[in-house]
């Protein structure tokens, strides 16, 4: 079972993810990571975006690029690594050595998680369950203090991008939660699941 969490910032993807996985005692996966991983490592070896793809393809393992990131993810959300962050994940080359690398790694996975913008159109279109989560703009400005209305403004270029536009499936549960607490968030999800007769 694959449950694609889409949406964007101050939506409540992550929270609900993590919630979700630990209540259903399945992986989750943060695609958000990988990008963040390759804008790091385009920061701190001094590369040019065009040299990401195969820095990102060479992480073989299993697994691998994602438990770095994972262990160095407070200096993935510095300043530096988000203000590169937008030409990183608009390249095209980037996007599909991210693409395999995630396909790869959810493979290995089994039932999951995965939370990003783009999972239930690209990065796995038959998830066994897509929602997409909706906030008012207030609702997200107000969650993401620190970012004020730029945070508007990035999720709207993401929309708009030529490839992989953050979007919700033709076939996603749209959820708002601008007024939806955790706990009833994780519930209604919970049931959905149940519902479905997917545990």
């Amino acid at each position: 079972m694959i449950v694609a969490i889409d949406g964007m910032s101050g939506t409540g993807k992550s929270t609900l993810a993590a919630r979700l996985a630990t209540a259903l005692g399945v992986a989750c996966l943060n695609t958000g990571l990988y990008f963040r991983w390759a804008a790091w490592v385009a920061a701190t070896r001094r590369l040019e975006v065009s040299e990401l793809p195969a820095v990102i393809l060479a992480q073989g393992a299993p697994l691998g690029l994602y438990h770095e990131a994972q262990a160095h993810e407070s200096e993935l959300r510095g300043g530096e690594v988000a203000a590169m962050l937008g030409p990183i994940t608009v390249d095209p080359a980037v996007r599909a050595a991210v693409l395999e690398r995630e396909r790869s790694d959810i493979g290995v996975l089994g039932d999951a998680i995965v939370e990003g913008r783009d999972i239930g159109t690209v990065v796995v279109p038959d998830a066994t369950l897509k929602l997409f989560l909706v906030a008012t703009d207030e609702v997200r400005v107000a969650r993401r203090r620190g970012e004020g209305l730029a945070v508007l403004e990035r999720d709207r270029l993401n929309a708009r991008r030529a490839v992989a536009p953050a979007l919700p499936a033709d076939d996603a549960v749209v959820v708002d939660t601008s007024s939806v607490g955790v706990d009833e968030l994780v519930g209604r999800v919970l049931r959905l699941i149940e519902a479905l007769g997917l545990r």
